[in-house]
């Protein structure tokens, strides 16, 4: 081991290689990186918050002019079943049947059409029906559950493809710092394992 006056003379990483403090400068410089794509990553959550809340906002809002026009164009109707419906099985009480009806139009003339019922029943049951100024069977206009049903659904799509996409961004942008420090690390210790390991010396 070469010395000056009983003294080892070897360089020393953190003086003139300049080597000690790499690890922990590259570990500020890394930090410091992945700091300000946490930042970045927490303004990009905000905004697509916001456009999902917007999203669904249009969504209600839409679904609840949609649903007033019709409110204002279509009538419930008394009518009578022409032949009956049946249940099928252990179908739910609440699902609509198909059947034939008959009403009165505002005309006062009779209609008859094909349209479907909530309830069953033999013919000449009781049943209720919407229809337009014109006599025409339609469905009856969205319920209020059912507009809050389509938002919720709308948002919480939006939401869940939102996270995916921030968090796929996430882990490649973090997989980038951590081969970055890893590069970097390589070539610090390149430069600096000869004068550590006294490799350099002839």
């Amino acid at each position: 081991m070469p010395t000056i006056g009983g003294v080892d003379r070897r360089p020393v990483m953190g003086h003139n290689t300049g080597g000690t403090d790499a690890p922990s400068r590259l570990r500020r410089r890394t930090e410091r990186i992945e700091d300000g794509l946490s930042v970045f990553l927490g303004v990009l959550a905000a905004l697509a918050a916001v456009l999902c809340l917007t999203l669904a906002s249009t969504v209600h809002t839409d679904a609840v002019g949609r649903a007033r026009a019709e409110a204002a164009d279509r009538s419930p109707t008394a009518a009578v079943l022409v032949t009956g419906t049946v249940t099928v099985g252990r179908e739910a009480p609440a699902l609509h049947h198909p059947a034939t009806v008959r009403w009165t139009g505002h005309d006062g003339e009779i209609h008859t059409g094909h349209t479907v019922v909530p309830v069953t029943g033999p013919a000449g049951s009781a049943v209720e029906v919407w229809t337009t100024a014109d006599d025409r069977l339609v469905p009856p206009p969205p319920a209020a559950a059912d507009i809050w049903v389509a938002t919720l659904a709308v948002g919480t799509i939006a939401a869940v493809l939102a996270g995916g996409a921030l968090w796929l961004l996430a882990a490649l942008l973090f997989r980038w710092t951590a081969r970055c420090y890893a590069r970097a690390w390589a070539q610090d210790w390149a430069r600096v394992e000869p004068h550590w390991t006294g490799r350099s010396r002839p």
